[in-house]
This record gives structure tokens, sequence and C-alpha cells, in this order.
């Protein structure tokens, strides 16, 4: 199995878009790698991963979702 990094950097050279997910001051944030501003902003966790799976598969995009200390869980 592919590591985590290595699933991110694959997606980077292939030029597609990639989204994350991570905490920040309490909330979950969704915002796509190349913006300066967030999509979406919520309270939890479960909610800004199902609103990242709906923006990615609409926009054929990478899904990066950090912990809460900002580690990366999984590539989608």
């Amino acid at each position: 199995m592919k590591s985590k990094i290595a699933q991110y950097n694959k997606a980077l050279e292939k030029g597609r878009s990639t989204r994350h997910v991570f905490s920040r001051g309490g909330a979950w944030v969704v915002k796509k790698a190349s913006a300066t501003k967030a999509s979406r902003v919520v309270d939890t966790k479960k909610e800004a991963v199902a609103l990242a799976r709906k923006m990615s598969k609409r926009t054929n995009s990478r899904l990066v979702i950090h912990s809460k200390d900002g580690r990366i869980v999984s590539v989608e």
C-alpha cells in the first residue's frame, strides 16, 4: 500500500486539484489547496468530510483528510 504522502504527491503530478479537510481553532475547514479562503467552516469533522466529498466528486478533485493535529489521515 502506498503511503498517504505518496498518494498526495501522485495527485499533484497528475494536475488534479486538491481539497483539504483540517481543524482550525476548534472548527473544521474545507479548503481547496490553491484557495486563499476556506470553502466552508463547520463544527464537526464528519460534516466537513461529507461536504468535501461532495465537492471533490463534483469537480473530480483529490481529497486529503487531516487529523486534528494536522497529520494526513487519508487521501481519496
